[in-house]
């Protein structure tokens, strides 16, 4: 464990940034878990519903105390990461959208600066 943190932080961290990549991919689902959750009346559309459920998860990650940064990783590490997820998972997982590697490494660089919007 290079970064020294558990798999379901490493999972916290990451969300996020997911949840924005995959904002116009997976806007029904998205949007049916906030009307599910309440957060949105049946008559608003998929694409407000999802940005409300994406803000409101980001909100409880940051109310939480999870930082969405990872203090050591550098720019170094990204060609390694992305190996290993290609690897692990590209074209195996039932997605709403794959990344590509330039979209991994965008991912990586908003974790290596911390910026997911909250």
């Amino acid at each position: 464990m290079k970064y020294h943190l558990p798999h379901g932080r490493a999972n916290a961290i990451v969300l996020p940034y997911i949840l924005d990549f995959n904002q116009q991919a997976a806007q029904g689902r998205l949007g049916q878990l906030a009307r599910e959750l309440g957060l949105v009346s049946k008559t608003d559309s998929d694409e407000r519903a999802a940005a409300v459920v994406t803000a409101r998860i980001k909100a409880l990650i940051k109310n939480v105390g999870i930082n969405v940064s990872v203090p050591k990783i550098t720019s170094r590490d990204f060609p390694a990461i992305i190996q290993a997820a290609f690897k692990e998972a590209h074209g195996l997982y039932a997605l709403p959208k794959y990344m590509t590697k330039k979209d991994m490494r965008q991912v990586l660089e908003g974790i290596e600066r911390g910026s997911a919007a909250a």
